[in-house]
């Protein structure tokens, strides 16, 4: 389960934010993650709530926004979107093609494998 990974990441960065900038409480999270991490948002949010339970954080809302796979073609120039076909549970166990439109398979992935934190709400410490 690397959502439980990719939790603990993403409450150490935002700890170590929140505490530099002596917040008292983090309230909401917001991530981006592109669709071929294969994180499951649930998931991630299931795994940030464990994560962050006894830290600034707990209770803390994980907002995720997923974004689309971006790809490039070498053939023809073209750039384009690419999302996961279809919502077969099991998508994670193959391995899709990825091809252009112009026939080409000699493609990039320019993004999707990202994992973003966007921003945060925080409360502050009295006196602040």
């Amino acid at each position: 389960m690397h959502e439980l990974s990719a939790a603990t990441a993403i409450l150490r960065t935002v700890q170590q934010t929140a505490e530099g900038r002596n917040a008292r409480k983090i309230t909401k999270v917001r991530v981006e993650i592109g669709e071929l991490t294969l994180l499951n948002p649930e998931q991630l949010r299931f795994c940030f709530g464990i994560a962050a339970k006894d830290t600034i954080a707990e209770g803390a809302e994980l907002e995720v926004e997923v974004n689309p796979a971006t790809i490039e073609c070498s053939s023809c120039g073209k750039r384009f979107e690419w999302s996961m076909p279809g919502n077969d549970p099991a998508y994670h166990l193959v391995s899709p093609r990825i091809g252009c439109h112009c026939g080409s398979s000699d493609v990039r992935i320019s993004s999707g494998r990202d994992l973003k934190v966007v921003n945060m709400t925080v409360e502050k410490a009295l006196g602040e």
